[in-house]
Parts: C-alpha cells; structure tokens; sequence
C-alpha cells in the first residue's frame, strides 16, 4: 500500500505541474491531497513517531518560508502550498536535496521557456498562451513535479 501511496503523490505532482502550465494556477485539492496521501503513507508504512513529527516540523516550516516568499512577490501562493506539501514526503534533512532539485529543475524550466517565447510565431501561440506571453512568470509547478522525480530516483 506504502508503494501505491508514492504513486499517488507523484501522480499529483503531475497534474500539479499540468494545471500549472494550462492554467498558471495549482488548485487548492491538489496540494491538500499530497499532504494526506503523505498521512496515509506514514500509517500505512509504519513511520516512527519522532521521523513523522520531524517531517510535519519541515513542512510547517517549508510552508512559513513558503508564506514569507509569497508575501515578497517572490512565488505563488499554489507553489509555496505545494512545495510545503511535497517537503512532508522528504523530511528533513532530506528536503534540501529536493530543494535543490527544484531549484535546478526550475533555472533549466525558465531557460527553455524564456528560449521558446523568442520564437516567431504568426499570430501568437494558440496552446498554452500564458506560457508564451513575456509578462507571465514561470510555472514552478513543473519545477515541484521535476525535483520529486529527481528525489525519489524515478
């Protein structure tokens, strides 16, 4: 069931990060449901008290940074709710190298689309409009989704 539960949370990742890029938003659900998908793996793969208390303390962290980010304009609000969900599944110290991974994941994601909004398209894009325009930022969903990938070893 513990397997099936981390299929679940990167499924979610997934669709995080879709939504992200046709929407620029990361629905409020998607993030709630990683955190009790997250629950329900710690119970189901009998998580010891102190690591479960370990990784809530990290995601309450992550989500503390997460709110101070959004509060500077920094990122989204879906982002910092999602990477505050996505940090219970690694804890701590592990979150820095998913930290890590989102970051790199995140410069190579803004390279490629500051790269495809150079291109000369007649008449503008017809997919993915916000994603071509130069004044929408960069949906960092992929990046979350992406540094899960990495973390996990998939």
């Amino acid at each position: 069931m513990a397997y099936i539960l981390l299929v679940v949370f990167l499924l979610l990742m997934a669709t995080a990060a879709a939504t992200d890029v046709a929407q620029y938003k990361i629905p409020n659900w998607i993030s709630l449901s990683v955190a009790v998908c997250f629950a329900l793996y710690a119970l189901f793969a009998g998580m010891a008290w102190p690591v479960l208390v370990m990784h809530l303390l990290t995601g309450a962290a992550i989500l503390l940074l997460g709110f101070g980010l959004f509060a500077l304009g920094a990122i989204g609000g879906g982002d910092a709710k999602l990477f505050a969900a996505a940090s219970l599944w690694f804890g701590w110290p592990g979150v820095t190298d998913y930290a890590l991974w989102v970051a790199l994941s995140g410069g190579v994601l803004a390279l490629v689309i500051l790269l495809v909004r150079r291109l000369p398209l007649k008449n503008g894009p017809k997919i993915l409009p916000k994603v071509f325009n130069p004044q929408s930022g960069i949906p960092y969903g992929v990046a979350l989704f992406m540094g899960a990938l990495i973390k996990i070893n998939i």
